[in-house]
């Protein structure tokens, strides 16, 4: 009986440690969100930028252009400093996407990266859903860029409301 509650302890550390181990420490993690967060907020402005574009002919001169007070839309900052994300527009339908990450995208579904696509240059695929890759947000630690060009085929440039004859 002696032996009961320290053997009950040893066997509490390893298994708390086993978990550190296994899934991280909570440091590891909440940078893991914030990056996969990141992502999300990328992938957000990106169909943004697509809509301005569809709508206006050519994508936006700067970020601030696309918050909305009809939609709600206001164009998300990093969630770990706060700071507006990159942004660049290199031609009416081209435009860079900027961002600081924490750690190295892993690409599986342990590194929870989201599945939620907005794809611009991707195929068709078969039964009529579009996907894109997670190679397509993939990134290394540090500040990375995301050049995009939109594709004029699959999302077509808006009419003129009083075409000219």
């Amino acid at each position: 009986m002696k032996y009961l509650a320290p053997g009950v302890i040893v066997v509490v550390c390893v298994v708390v440690i086993a978990g550190f181990l296994a899934i991280g420490s909570p440091t590891d993690e909440r940078a893991r969100r914030f990056d996969q967060q990141r992502i999300w907020h990328l992938q957000t402005i990106q169909g943004q930028i697509v809509s301005t574009w569809q709508i206006a002919g050519s994508v936006p001169a700067q970020l601030d252009e696309l918050n909305d007070d009809i939609s709600g839309f206001r164009v998300p900052g990093d969630p770990g400093t706060g700071a507006a994300y990159e942004y660049t527009k290199r031609s009416p339908n081209e435009f860079t996407l900027c961002a600081v990450f924490t750690r190295k995208s892993d690409g599986d579904a342990k590194g929870g990266y989201p599945q939620r696509f907005h794809p611009i240059a991707k195929p068709m695929m078969p039964f009529g859903e579009v996907f894109a890759t997670p190679q397509s947000w993939s990134h290394a630690a540090g500040r990375v860029c995301f050049d995009r060009s939109i594709d004029t085929k699959r999302y077509k440039p808006p009419i003129p409301l009083n075409p000219q004859p």
